[in-house]
């Protein structure tokens, strides 16, 4: 629930509280990605860099013996990189599929993703209960923001046929 909350609502969040400026909200909230995204037309490229900032950032942070403060901005890099990634990914479904195909894209989207919401949460317990530490369970998270930036170049690549036009 704090995911969706972040992820919908920090844009109005930050305008309620911080500033009204519209270049001020989304810098604030890591939109600079999907702004640029939208300016260049580009979302896959998009989506996986963000995606490899958060997994390097999640996985750093697992590091035995890191500080507290690198861990600490460790995981705020994981969190924009992931939000990054977040805010540019709901624009394919629409900019590959049309109309009804789209509304039944983001309907499997949901009924896929919404089992990382008890998945993540009990992978990560598990690994952490059975090891005895974070370090391992915060690779999961990483190899998920990893999987997530491979699946986003690999189901946007644009056809060969396409290419060569």
């Amino acid at each position: 629930m704090a995911n969706y909350g972040i992820s919908f609502w920090l844009p109005q969040i930050i305008r309620d509280t911080l500033t009204t400026d519209p270049m001020r909200i989304g810098l604030l909230a890591t939109i600079w990605n999907a702004r640029h995204s939208d300016a260049t037309g580009e979302r896959r490229w998009h989506i996986a860099i963000a995606g490899a900032v958060g997994a390097i950032a999640f996985a750093a942070s697992g590091i035995p013996r890191i500080s507290g403060v690198a861990g600490l901005i460790a995981l705020t890099l994981a969190t924009a990189g992931v939000m990054s990634a977040v805010s540019t990914f709901w624009s394919l479904p629409s900019g590959i599929l049309s109309g009804a195909a789209a509304s039944a894209g983001i309907a499997w989207i949901n009924s896929v993703g919404n089992p990382a919401g008890y998945l993540s949460p009990s992978i990560v317990g598990k690994i952490r209960d059975t090891t005895g530490s974070m370090m391992l369970a915060l690779l999961v998270l990483p190899a998920s923001c990893a999987i997530g930036g491979v699946a986003a170049l690999a189901v946007t690549r644009t056809p060969r046929a396409t290419r060569m036009q």
